[in-house]
């Protein structure tokens, strides 16, 4: 992966697996753990304030993926 800010490193990667939600802790060690774990945590929360992630929660756990924003930009609509 190219030098890229952490923001634009969090996108990539969850692009990459749209299918998948991963836990900040996945997120962390899958850009193998660049910047410190709390800047992740903490990018990840500044995306979804901006829509840009979703964040779910299983069992008080959040798990975070693009799914939903991904399935929004294809207008799923009947014509």
């Amino acid at each position: 992966m190219t030098e890229t800010t952490c923001a634009a490193a969090i996108l990539d990667l969850l692009t990459l697996y749209p299918d998948c939600e991963m836990r900040a802790a996945d997120v962390w060690s899958e850009l193998d753990e660049r910047w410190e774990e709390a800047l992740v945590r903490s990018t990840l929360e500044a995306l979804v304030a901006d829509g840009s992630v979703s964040r779910l929660n299983h069992d008080g756990e959040h798990w975070y993926s693009v799914a939903i924003r991904l399935l929004e930009a294809t207008a799923w609509l009947d014509a």
